[in-house]
């Protein structure tokens, strides 16, 4: 091999690497020092070479999961090309390197390792391996470095740990921070180094299990592992490699650690440790972003940095596989991905950075998170699990606010932290390229976001901040999502979705009301809250820049802003929250949206007495969804009443105009039916078959029938209707026949045809279940009871409980299957189990502690000869 000088790399001290015609060094001198540490040396280079020469020969493996060019795919590459005669070539000049360094007498591997890494590396350049080959090598020496950690307690002496670190950590992350630090010693290219960062820190990851690091420390280590990657960078010098290059390498590294976290084999470490493992892959790398030094990179770059952190991490959530681990998991996995990257903000250190930059970050850290959903691969994810994944999301980004610790930031700053969270996350929904994902699913997706950030309100623990800073909080939430709308770039959406969007905002806040729970906060506080959430909607409608889009729309925006705080008061379940509050919490809706108005600036005129008539038709309309929860509260002379109140509650003293034809329009220009039923009782796959119960809605003047169609999100249509029925004055039954379920579809939705043919903008929606066939089917019971296709509805006593078409119920009790034919048992928990004594006439029961029910054999209960049992 050429000889060659080099500068090696290794933060406090350089060490010159002299590689010309120097044998191996510092031989053994028993009973002396010295002994001890060539040992170590000697130990830890055989244990290099011998894990070299077993790689030798092994296939190359790249694997690559992401098709979005700013995220780096993850690559894995484990194996050596070098012949022997090459190995044990690069291992007598990594001795002398160790040698050079004045390291031969070193007991310390923390000082050791990092010259091993540097040197091994540094041989690789002038070698006619492909960077693959290259790479290979690089994935076995770190792999062998962290291996000889195992065991070696002695050699890692506390007085080299860095501040903040324990000597095992330490060692960890100085091993990552060379390996990546001098990958342009290994003569890569500076296209090829985020590919390289996210093989290399896999491999240290997945190695870990070989460290001897218990369960209980493995977090630590993993978060030392990402931070010593980021803060290697600083370190790398490629022609063409440059600060611009720095997003994809760190969105390479938390990729290839999330990625590698099945790989690591340690007791005690199972799949419920998966959330706090990606927690502290993107902490880590987030706490390092202030010490890379590099031309061109400044504090302008961070947002872009974290942002690809994030995205990163959450790309290969999917790569995973890990017992107890599936997609249901996903939506946890998410939230501690944010959590981890907000908790660590307050450890970048740079110039230019403080507090005031925050809410930019957060905003990135959800960006970056939700921009990368589509790059998730795995059995049981798709489309429909978007709205739990935004909602973890800025759930968990919401709940570590309080881990921030930074001079400037106290609690005053948190409206504008969540308003952040939500704006990233809601503009980066048109990033999201999906199967079954469309711009019909974003009104659903902004929902989540909201409900997310509003859910996890009392995970916070600061100085300062109470359940009196909820309404702040409201407004902060609910504008950051509406002034984010025009961020959204998608096929098919325009300006003339602006209006269910903002429906969905105030609905997704409303409804995670009862998700807060916090010392001051009770069903007393929601009527305020109801109104800082159509506050915070309306006063940000003059962010919203898109064609299509002025001042005209306003009086739309604001009726729908209403109507989706009104008809999420039925989802809010929550201790003395009842009919009673339902007055002043309509009240406040109204005021809120009212007193909002006068915030909308540069737009031009405004006609306020418009937009409060539509405003009353909002609230009129939401309180639809509402009726059956609060029906001897809710009617048009109430409604009037209480919208009146509201609006001319409001600080700015608009007059409020004559409102109860705003009522009234607003209670029949949208009906809606007024409850809707439905269950699959055919057996072919693909197709439903059953009997779809409409009930009237409650206005039908202006309703000429009721469409039914599919849908993909409960919210619109799919396709074209699938039936029409005309108006009867009461409530339809209308069959469906082995219609084809359309790709994606998961719910019926029934929307209502006034007059002059125009169909309502809302429906009402159910969800169903192509059984395919999959149900017990029992033909050989009593034929009037027991004759039918069963589902499977729950679990009950270990067994699976059974449910009809018509709502029976089989189950398992005291030996015996039983089928309840009175309808007071309901899955899964089996809540309202009361039947007692002897088995009623109408109930059939066999002997059985079969995991099925038998088809034959079954008793009456009116039959004396036959044992009783007690249903308890």
């Amino acid at each position: 091999m050429e000889a060659r000088f080099e500068i090696v790399k290794v933060w406090s001290f350089s060490v010159i690497i002299l590689l010309a015609g120097l044998g191996l060094s510092g031989c053994s001198k028993s009973g002396s020092p010295a002994a001890s540490a060539t040992s170590l040396a000697s130990s830890v280079l055989g244990e290099l070479s011998a894990k070299l020469k077993a790689a030798h020969g092994s296939s190359l493996s790249v694997r690559s999961n992401s098709a979005k060019a700013h995220i780096t795919s993850r690559v894995r590459i484990t194996s050596s090309d070098l012949t022997d005669a090459q190995v044990d070539e690069l291992i007598t000049e990594v001795t002398s390197a160790v040698s050079s360094a004045g390291l031969s007498d070193s007991t310390d591997l923390i000082a050791l390792l990092p010259v091993i890494e540097v040197a091994a590396e540094g041989q690789l350049a002038d070698t006619s391996l492909t960077s693959a080959e290259k790479l290979g090598v690089i994935n076995v020496v770190v792999k062998s470095l962290v291996a000889s950690l195992d065991g070696r307690e002695a050699n890692l002496p506390d007085g080299s740990a860095e501040t903040g670190r324990s000597a095992f950590e330490t060692a960890v992350n100085n091993i990552s921070e060379t390996a990546i630090g001098n990958l342009d010693d290994a003569g890569l290219s500076a296209s090829e180094v985020a590919g390289a960062a996210s093989a290399v820190v896999g491999s240290i990851v997945g190695a870990l299990d070989d460290s001897g690091v218990s369960a209980a420390d493995l977090n630590d280590a993993i978060k030392s592992v990402t931070a010593g990657a980021v803060g290697g960078l600083s370190d790398i010098s490629l022609t063409g490699f440059d600060a611009s290059d720095l997003p994809a390498v760190v969105s390479g590294i938390t990729n290839g650690a999330v990625g590698a976290l099945d790989d690591i084999s340690i007791t005690g470490y199972d799949s419920s440790d998966l959330q706090a493992a990606v927690k502290g892959i993107t902490s880590g790398a987030t706490s390092e972003l202030g010490n890379i030094e590099m031309s061109g990179y400044d504090v302008n770059d961070l947002p872009a940095m974290i942002g690809e952190i994030n995205a990163g991490a959450v790309a290969c959530l999917g790569d995973i596989s890990m017992s107890g681990y599936d997609s249901t998991d996903l939506p946890a996995m998410v939230s501690s991905v944010t959590e981890g990257s907000v908790s660590a903000l307050d450890e970048i250190s740079m110039t230019g950075y403080d507090s005031s930059d925050l809410p930019t970050m957060i905003s990135s850290i959800t960006e970056g998170a939700t921009d990368a959903l589509d790059q998730v691969a795995m059995t049981g994810y798709d489309a429909s699990d978007l709205e739990s994944m935004v909602k973890g999301i800025t759930n968990g980004a919401t709940g570590a606010l309080d881990d921030i610790s930074m001079a400037g930031y106290d609690s005053s700053d948190l409206p504008a932290m969540v308003n952040g969270i939500t704006g990233g996350a809601t503009g980066a929904l048109g990033d999201i390229v999906m199967s079954g994902y469309s711009s019909a699913d974003l009104s659903g997706m902004v929902a989540e976001v909201t409900a997310g950030s509003v859910a996890a309100l009392d995970d916070i623990s600061m100085t300062g901040y109470d359940s009196t800073d909820l309404n702040a909080m409201m407004e902060g939430i609910t504008g950051g999502a509406t002034g984010a709308l025009d961020d959204i770039s998608m096929t098919g959406y325009d300006s003339s979705d602006l209006a269910d969007m903002v429906k969905e905002i105030s609905a997704g806040a409303t409804g995670a009301l009862d998700e807060i729970s916090m010392t001051g906060y009770d069903a007393s506080d929601v009527g305020s809250l109801a109104g800082s959430i159509t506050s915070g909607t309306t006063g940000a409608l003059d962010e919203i820049t898109m064609t299509g889009y002025d001042a005209s729309d306003i009086g739309n925006m604001v009726k729908y802003i209403s109507a989706g705080a009104t008809g999420a008061l039925g989802d809010i379940s929550m201790t003395g929250y009842d009919s009673s509050d339902i007055q002043g919490t309509i009240q406040s809706i109204s005021e809120g949206a009212t007193d909002a108005i006068s915030d909308i600036n540069g737009m031009g005129s405004i006609n306020v007495n418009n937009a409060l008539a539509a405003l009353a038709e909002g609230a009129s309309w939401g309180a639809q969804d509402i009726a059956d929860e609060f029906p001897t509260v809710i009617n048009s002379s109430n409604l009037e009443a209480w919208v009146e109140a509201g609006a001319a509650a409001s600080p700015d003293a608009y007059t409020v105009p004559d409102l109860a034809g705003g009522i009234t329009t607003g209670a029949s220009i949208d009906p809606m039916a007024s409850s809707l039923s439905f269950t699959d009782t055919g057996t072919t796959a693909g197709a439903i078959t059953g009997t779809l119960s409409i009930g009237a809605a409650g206005n039908e003047s202006d309703v000429v029938s009721y469409k039914v169609y599919f849908s993909a999100n409960g919210t619109s249509k799919t396709g074209s209707a699938i039936a029409t029925v005309s108006k009867t004055g009461a409530d339809i039954d209308q069959d469906i026949s082995a219609v084809s379920v359309p790709a994606g579809a998961t719910h019926l939705i029934v929307l209502a045809v006034k007059t002059g043919n125009s169909e309502s903008t809302v429906g009402i929606a159910i969800p169903f279940t192509d059984i395919s066939g999959t149900g017990l089917l029992a033909t050989d019971a009593e034929e009037l009871i027991f004759n039918s296709v069963y589902t499977i509805a729950g679990t009950y006593n270990g067994k699976n409980i059974y449910r009809s078409m018509a709502g029976l119920f089989i189950f398992w009790e005291d030996g015996y299957w039983i089928i309840n034919s009175t309808n007071q048992l309901t899955a899964p928990g089996m809540e309202g189990a009361t039947t007692s004594g002897k088995l009623s006439s109408v109930q059939l029961y066999v002997a059985s502690t079969a995991s099925t029910p038998p088809a034959s054999g079954w008793y009456f209960g009116s039959d004396n000869s036959a044992s009783t049992i007690s249903v308890q």
